[in-house]
């Protein structure tokens, strides 16, 4: 039996960015697939990210990045990221949280 929490350890937890590139495959191997609940990561990580509250920030990066595909005509590889980006923070998205790196009690 392993304890999942005894994989990450200490207190010094910040918020993490998700790369756009993680939602979808690469242009070579499918286009215009977005999989916004099977995120390319290692076990580690999806532990993180498998949170409803994650989930749908994700969701509403890959809805607001098809939408933007369609409207420009192209593919949602080729999607441009600041104007996917634009998108997010005008629907109240936090991309960045601006967090002090002091050290918790350990």
């Amino acid at each position: 039996m392993w304890n999942e929490g005894a994989v990450f350890g200490g207190t010094d937890w910040i918020p993490f960015g998700i790369a756009y590139r993680s939602l979808h495959p690469r242009a070579a191997e499918c286009t215009n697939l977005l999989a916004p609940t099977c995120v390319s990561s290692s076990y580690v990580a999806y532990g993180a990210l498998r949170l409803e509250w994650t989930f749908m920030a994700i969701a509403q990066s890959a809805a607001l990045a098809a939408d933007l595909a369609l409207a420009r005509g192209t593919s949602v590889q080729a999607v441009d990221y600041a104007a996917l980006r634009a998108r997010l923070l005008a629907a109240g998205q936090a991309l960045e949280v601006h967090v002090s790196r002091t050290p918790g009690p350990r």
